[in-house]
């Protein structure tokens, strides 16, 4: 109770004055970026996560550090303190084996990705590992005060047309790791 306390508080601080759902959202993701340090995942010697366990989201907010899965959890949660329905979206990457055989029959793994705003039937997408929502087509822009506003693309707009993911390729040798 004291976590949904906490959360509910921050969540009606952060967002402000907005009404609509993509900026009320928008809001809480970039609170939650600019206020919890991100820290990395763990992998081991053969470049494999490691087993990490996750942090409540009041552990979150009271240590100021977490993952890119501990951010995504935490706006998750904020956003649904405002009444904003939001998803983790995860990517199935296949089992790592050494028959073909049996790589078809084993469960894919989910590796987390971005967190998703349902508003008004469309998925508005946001990337914690990076701290930005993934920009639409035409969606970076300046306000009156010059501040960077990022309208977030929709999921349809990002299976529909690959080169907004490409805009965040870092070079050839560091592309981004979403197609």
């Amino acid at each position: 109770l004291e976590g949904a306390a906490l959360l509910n508080d921050v969540s009606r601080w952060t967002r402000g004055e907005e009404v609509d759902d993509v900026s009320r959202a928008g809001r809480l993701f970039d609170w939650t970026v600019r206020n919890i340090l991100p820290q990395p995942t763990l992998t081991g010697r053969g470049g494999e996560d490691m087993v990490q366990v996750l942090q409540f989201p009041w552990e979150t907010l009271l240590f100021g550090a977490g993952t890119a899965e501990e951010h995504a959890w935490l706006f998750i949660l904020l956003a649904r303190q405002q009444g904003l329905d939001a998803a983790l979206l995860s990517i199935a990457e296949p089992a790592a084996s050494e028959t073909t055989a049996a790589a078809e029959t084993a469960a894919p793994r989910l590796r987390p990705w971005a967190v998703a705003l349902l508003s008004e039937g469309k998925l508005y997408v946001y990337d914690p590992a990076l701290g930005l929502p993934i920009p639409a087509k035409n969606g970076i822009s300046l306000d009156e005060s010059g501040q960077l506003r990022i309208h977030p693309a929709t999921f349809d707009a990002l299976t529909a047309d690959d080169s907004l993911l490409r805009k965040l390729d870092g070079d050839a040798a560091h592309p981004y790791p979403v197609t």
